[in-house]
């Protein structure tokens, strides 16, 4: 006899699904809650269609299929959910409102037989201005939403959509919970989520730039918590990742980072904590009480390195598994994972030199190909686009001068899409410099290349509340031999005012543009960040006013 093969015979017919549970086979749970949740718990495939706009696309990612939310949830239900073989499709289409919506419904959505839908729209059918015209269309379409998801028998979650404005009781996402409220469908409060952090004083979609991965991050999360929420399974333990900024963290060294771990239960709970491939770690299990949290020292490697010296960005992904405490005779179920999200960014920290010494001659730093970020396909070599850069500070000023080679010099197109550079400032005290969104203390400044009987003069961004006294500044520039120099003094008056306190620590960044048809720019070269510095400061790299920094000295911070 086959002792295996009449084992697997009496496991099926007594309704044993995967690893040993019973209940009905999920197809036959008409209830689309329910019927994925037994999917779930079985490890049975499960598909979800992320149906959205923009935002859901992952529009201004870097890689949308690592950092959007839709991907990021796959990862959280595959690790919750080991073996379900769970398959997250991301049909996000910019510019999308729910009447798009509905029109591709069949096509996006029923073609691929979900178990789970989730709803996010809002933005679209707002448009510019209030939109209050446009409420009452978008939420009965919402509703007309949730019924064709239902009768597909997919489940479904209403995301509430980012609005720009900082307050949380816009009528777009009020409008959203409305309707979920009225329908019994759990809400994603993303617009909530969002807002509760700090963010940019220029709104969430400065010069309408998209949420970033840390705006991703905190979606996934939010929508993570709706999914257990919909499965009846709301999370009963959470990690929260402390935000902080540490100065003098050194390559090849270590950064700590503080883990709350929170039990938010009745009972207590042993937790697990663990990180991934990129970061991976794994701390000792601890015993946190009912109601109660621990907090645990994360301490991390740092690399040796930073590549071309340029600041990198690392996702911190931490696990959190714990089992609930079993009924007497009862075997344990699956753990419950809870998830934090963060981003590390190690930024160089670079000396000044001290004026009119030698180290205040030489280039502090040089501008060439592994600088180039936009339009390496265009660039011709250094003749084309290069650059020096050297900085020197006395007890008056801080000087910058970049002597740029240009083989094209166009003084009529104006910035930031001339020839020219901008400038990054980020004069928040130590303990705020480096976070991912701009402050008033922050500045992006541009100075064209202009010759005599021009001038060249310091411009900013139309939405930017820039601090007058840096538009009042008077660049110099000259003709070089191959190119241009620009200058500029920055008063340590006016950088004490901006910053509140006598700054000898600031965040600088450097950007060098080039436009040889006098309407596009074709390269762009940055020097330790990235092209979306006017949003995102934090990746600037970090000037002291003291000639020596030592060497692999960077800045670490968490968000």
């Amino acid at each position: 006899m086959n002792l295996a093969w009449w084992l697997a015979v009496l496991t099926t017919a007594s309704g044993l699904g995967a690893r040993g549970r019973r209940g009905p086979v999920a197809a036959e749970i008409a209830d689309p809650a329910a019927r994925l949740t037994a999917k779930l718990e079985a490890h049975q495939p499960v598909t979800v269609v992320c149906l959205g706009d923009s935002i859901t696309m992952g529009l201004n990612l870097a890689d949308r299929d690592v950092s959007g939310y839709p991907a990021l949830l796959a990862r959280m239900l595959e690790e919750r959910w080991p073996g379900a073989g769970v398959r997250v499709l991301n049909k996000g289409v910019a510019g999308n409102a729910t009447s798009d919506a509905l029109a591709r419904f069949d096509d996006d959505v029923a073609a691929a037989a979900p178990d789970l839908v989730t709803l996010q729209f809002g933005g679209n059918d707002k448009g510019v201005g209030e939109g209050l015209d446009n409420l009452p269309r978008y939420q009965q379409n919402l509703r007309r939403l949730v019924a064709a998801c239902h009768r597909i028998n997919a489940a479904c979650i209403i995301m509430t959509p980012p609005m720009h404005e900082p307050v949380t009781d816009m009528p777009f996402p009020t409008a959203a919970r409305r309707v979920g409220a009225e329908l019994k469908v759990p809400v994603a409060d993303i617009d909530t989520a969002l807002k509760r952090r700090e963010h940019d004083y220029r709104g969430f979609f400065p010069y309408f730039i998209h949420p970033l991965e840390h705006g991703h991050a905190i979606m996934a999360l939010e929508l993570y918590r709706a999914v257990c929420e919909l499965i009846g399974k709301p999370l009963q333990t959470a990690v929260e990742i402390d935000d902080t900024v540490q100065e003098d963290c050194n390559l090849g060294g270590y950064g700590a980072v503080s883990l709350w771990l929170i039990n938010h239960g009745d009972q207590p709970r042993t937790m697990t904590v663990k990180g991934d491939a990129v970061l991976p770690f794994r701390l000792d299990p601890v015993e946190v009480p009912a109601g109660g949290h621990v907090v645990k020292v994360l301490p991390l490697a740092l690399p040796h390195t930073l590549s071309g010296g340029r600041s990198v960005e690392l996702p911190l992904w931490v696990s959190l598994a714990s089992t609930p405490p079993a009924a007497d005779g009862a075997a344990p179920g699956d753990p419950e994972v809870a998830f934090g999200l963060a981003h590390l960014t190690l930024a160089p920290v670079l000396g000044c030199p001290t004026a009119g010494t030698y180290a205040a001659r030489a280039p502090m730093a040089t501008l060439s190909w592994p600088s180039i970020l936009v339009g390496r396909d265009a660039w011709k070599g250094d003749r084309d686009l290069s650059g020096d850069i050297r900085l020197s500070y006395d007890d008056t000023v801080v000087h910058l001068a970049i002597d740029v080679t240009d083989d094209i010099i166009v003084t009529t197109a104006g910035m930031p899409i001339g020839d020219g550079a901008e400038i990054f400032l980020d004069l928040r005290p130590d303990a705020d410099r480096g976070k991912p969104f701009y402050s008033r203390q922050c500045a992006t400044l541009f100075v064209g290349a202009a010759f005599p009987p021009a001038r060249p003069v310091v411009t900013t961004l139309s939405d930017d509340d820039t601090p007058p006294a840096l538009l009042k500044l008077v660049p110099r520039c000259t003709a070089i031999a191959r190119g241009y120099r620009l200058e500029l003094d920055l008063p340590r008056a006016v950088l004490d005012q901006i910053g509140g306190r006598n700054v000898t620590r600031f965040g600088l960044d450097i950007a060098l543009d080039d436009c040889d048809d006098g309407k596009t720019r074709k390269c762009q070269m940055v020097w330790l960040g990235r092209v979306d510095n006017f949003v995102n400061p934090g990746r600037l790299g970090e000037i002291r006013l003291e000639p020596n920094v030592p060497p692999g000295t960077v800045r670490l911070t968490v968000f």
